[in-house]
């Protein structure tokens, strides 16, 4: 076991790095143009329905951190629509376009995996530190 660590460990590093700067340009250069070219049929059917409180559809017409987010939510029902079926939006690929629900689907099936790649390297090095280290 130490050494298939020893010899994992100089690659988790890279493991963070590398997928982690992927993941960032990945997110300016194809999430954000998903989030502005949002179908207004696709934005009427999330903030126009009566589960949606006024807050959110105020808080989803600016540009700042939350607003992204609830826009990114938007995106990701369109991708999965089990992910909205406790707010009534299972639905909602009924309503948007097909290029928007493939780009959906592909944008966040390659965030998800970069995320996994991350998250298992960030356990390798910390089990690495932790736990062999002090044996």
């Amino acid at each position: 076991m130490q050494l298939v660590l020893e010899q994992i460990i100089h690659y988790a590093l890279f493991g963070v790095l590398v997928p982690g700067g992927i993941l960032l340009v990945w997110i300016i250069i194809v999430g954000f143009p998903l989030i502005v070219l949002t179908p207004q049929a696709v934005r009427a059917y999330r903030f126009g329905g009566a589960d949606c409180t006024e807050v959110e559809k105020h808080l989803a017409t600016g540009w700042d951190l939350v607003a992204i987010i609830l826009r990114f939510s938007v995106a990701a029902n369109v991708a999965f629509p089990w992910l909205g079926k406790k707010r009534g939006l299972s639905k909602i690929r009924d309503v948007s376009p097909s290029w928007f629900t493939i780009y959906s689907f592909v944008f966040y099936v390659v965030t998800c995996l970069l995320s996994v790649i991350i998250t298992v390297s960030a356990l390798i090095m910390t089990f690495d530190v932790y736990v062999l280290r002090f044996e």
